[in-house]
């Protein structure tokens, strides 16, 4: 179910997206579109998390350690 709502909030994310700020953005050209490229990448990775996990605790400690994985690389 969790895999449903992620996929449902990437639709009406991608349609607010498209419609209020992608076409505003475009005229930048491929900057926008390596952005695009990274939230995408990510977003769906993250949804994988949700895939994969056998619980939502599961999946809460998978991006728990993702996130300071994170943070230690940026030095945080």
């Amino acid at each position: 179910m969790a895999w449903g709502l992620w996929h449902g909030f990437g639709m009406v994310g991608h349609r607010i997206w498209h419609r209020y700020v992608g076409q505003r953005l475009a005229r930048f050209g491929t900057p926008v579109h390596f952005l695009n490229v990274f939230l995408t990448f990510n977003f769906v990775v993250a949804g994988w998390v949700l895939f994969a996990s056998p619980s939502l605790s599961a999946a809460a400690l998978t991006y728990a350690r993702l996130a300071g994985a994170c943070l230690r690389l940026i030095g945080l």
